[in-house]
């Protein structure tokens, strides 16, 4: 690797680093690409378990949503050809169901207050339009940050403290008033179902109360009131096909892609990144010099290589997240859901994935794969075995599977990678690290990923910000002249 080339360093392999990696190794052919990851294998939280004749399994529920941005979306699309991927368009682009009060919701993914014993619902129902009387009469509604604070202005203090406070306490182990508003974006609390349908088709003409209710359910809800965005996942079970799409592609381009490999320092020089040192086991240290740094590596890793981590910094630990894997005699009793949400305090699982309803192999049989993500109760040690037990007696609890089901197979993984802990302490400490690093005003670093600006979250927002930065910085190193977009590319049909 020549340390006089025109480096350009990617930091991180999941899929924001992957897509700049294409993008850049396009756009600057004369440049040298090198991607660096510390797992042994690049994708994040994209990737698969592979166990072999067993079948792939993600981690967790994962698909490619189109963002309307015609090259962005080819760029993701064209890693399959188009007969290779399953499309889910309209009513059947996500169809999600919850776990509460024991009961198996099929309508929405979002909490139906309607399960609640009679007394409660009616001071729900009460509470909630008392509430939004009270907030017409006053000011403009403010933004809040904490979750506490969002569902009061949301719902009023009868369902934030009956019904939101004891599923995120389920989820997290804090309490509401710690928590950010995000995950109740993420794990479906930002809405609630109560009404009958010819009640809701009417109140939510407004947007006020649009935000608030859910439809209540998902397959009636009209189509000019939903995203109108399509999914796409491979026909056949696995994400990892993106990714080792995605590698081949980099590698056929030479692009250097280097993993179990960490980023020990980025010596700067005149306000930019002159150089990097990469560590890599069993080699010796690799300096590097650099024309540009690209992160998608995380705030948190890039704040300790650039030595701006302060001794007051002190983190809520990240949840313990655990994916049960298994396959199963028959399939789950769970009508044509995709994916659904316990939200009874007697689960470790947030999510179980149905493969058999969204990708066509997998509902082909003999064997029916399920996932279930899980968070584990902090400072608690689980062998894989009990956690396969424990997911296996989970799904008879909510009644998906029978005594008689048969389990063909079964693996459990234990990450810290999954779900970070979402508190306003971590988040503001995330915001004050990005901060510093933006403060450094180093000349050639781009800060991209997960909370590169605040509450960068989902995939796809995360997917539209790098590749608008990306292009951004591409468009800026072309002389005036050649300043013009690229024409749009076609997408799948």
């Amino acid at each position: 690797m020549p340390a006089a080339a025109r480096n350009i360093l990617i930091a991180g392999g999941g899929t924001t680093g992957l897509m700049a990696a294409t993008l850049l190794s396009q756009a600057w052919p004369d440049r040298h690409i090198v991607l660096v990851e510390k797992s042994k294998k690049l994708g994040g939280l994209l990737r698969s378990f592979d166990y072999g004749e067993n079948g792939r399994f993600d981690c967790g529920a994962h698909n490619f949503q189109e963002t309307l941005i015609p090259e962005l979306d080819h760029l993701f699309l064209s890693l399959l050809p188009p007969e290779q991927w399953h499309v889910m368009g309209g009513r059947e682009r996500e169809i999600a169901g919850h776990y509460y009060q024991g009961t198996l919701r099929h309508n929405t993914p979002f909490v139906d207050l309607r399960g609640l014993p009679e007394s409660l619902y009616k001071d729900c129902v009460q509470d909630f339009f008392w509430n939004l009387s009270q907030q017409n009469a006053g000011s403009t509604e403010q933004v809040h940050q904490g979750a506490y604070a969002f569902c009061h202005q949301h719902y009023g203090p009868v369902i934030t403290e009956a019904v939101i406070q004891p599923i995120l306490f389920k989820l997290f182990g804090k309490e509401i008033q710690s928590l950010h508003k995000l995950p109740l974006m993420f794990l479906h609390l930002n809405r609630v179902a109560f009404l009958d349908e010819s009640l809701v088709s009417d109140l939510t003409n407004s947007q006020q109360l649009r935000s608030r209710i859910a439809f209540s359910d998902q397959r009636d809800l009209p189509l000019e009131r939903s995203a109108g965005k399509r999914n796409f996942y491979p026909k056949k079970p696995g994400m990892q096909q993106l990714i080792d799409a995605f590698e081949a592609r980099l590698r056929h381009r030479n692009v250097t892609i280097l993993t179990e490999a960490t980023i020990s320092e980025l010596q700067q020089n005149d306000g930019r990144i002159a150089s990097v040192t990469i560590n890599r086991a069993e080699h010796e240290p690799l300096r590097l010099s650099v024309e540009q740094v690209i992160w998608t590596a995380g705030i948190h890793p890039l704040t300790l290589t650039l030595g701006l981590q302060d001794p007051a910094d002190c983190f809520d630990p990240p949840l313990q997240t655990a994916f049960v894997h298994l396959q199963l005699d028959e399939m789950i009793q769970a009508s044509d859901l995709y994916y659904i949400y316990p939200f009874d305090s007697q689960f470790l699982t947030y999510r179980v994935v149905n493969y058999a309803n969204f990708c066509p192999q997998a509902a082909q049989g003999p064997s029916y794969p399920v996932t279930l993500e899980l968070f584990l109760p902090p400072h608690q040690v689980w062998e894989k075995e009990a956690l396969c037990q424990r997911g296996i007696e989970e799904l008879r609890m909510m009644g998906l599977i029978s005594e008689s089901t048969g389990i063909r197979f079964s693996a459990a993984e234990i990450t810290t990678e999954g779900f970070p802990m979402p508190t306003l302490k971590n988040i503001e400490l995330t915001r004050t690290r990005r901060e510093r690093i933006q403060n450094k005003a180093l000349k050639n670093l781009t800060l991209l990923g997960i909370l590169a600006e605040d509450e960068l979250l989902f995939h796809k927002d995360v997917n539209v910000h790098a590749f608008q930065q990306l292009k951004l910085l591409i468009a800026k190193s072309l002389p005036a002249v050649l300043q013009e977009s690229t024409p749009c590319l076609p997408v799948l049909p």
